[in-house]
């Protein structure tokens, strides 16, 4: 699904589909790859509100990890050096009916990923243009 977004009020869709897969499956992994500055958590915080309403997400920047119930998850892995992912303890969250939103998924990330999870994952692409129009690509990630 592709949608493109000139401003916060427009995630409501993207947030939906997304949030709607989610409570499909009852368990996801969701990959948000974007520039600094994109709309990463901003759209992790629309489809966290589609999910609960009574959560307020924030950035897990300096935390790298933060957890907003007992089954959702938001992990930004900018800050974590390569080769340090696995020390982390995000392999501790690839359970049954766990959600993690994952921004600045590395590829050792995704290695692991494709080791120890065998349940779905949705990639997302926002791509800022020149008028500060948002492209969002969603798709499945496949292994």
């Amino acid at each position: 699904m592709e949608y493109f977004c000139s401003n916060p009020d427009e995630l409501a869709a993207p947030a939906k589909l997304i949030a709607d897969a989610i409570r499909n499956s009852g368990q996801m992994v969701v990959l948000l790859d974007a520039p600094m500055g994109a709309g990463k958590t901003t759209l992790t915080s629309r489809i966290i509100g589609e999910l609960d309403k009574s959560i307020s997400p924030t950035s897990p920047t300096f935390t790298i990890i933060n957890q907003y119930s007992d089954n959702i998850y938001h992990i930004d892995l900018y800050r974590v050096n390569p080769g340090e992912v696995t020390n982390v303890g995000i392999t501790d969250l690839f359970t049954d009916g766990n959600i993690l939103f994952v921004e600045w998924p590395s590829q050792e990330f995704l290695v692991m990923l494709g080791v120890f999870y065998d349940g779905p994952v949705l990639k997302v692409e926002i791509a800022p243009d020149e008028n500060d129009i948002r492209h969002i690509t969603v798709k499945e990630w496949r292994r």
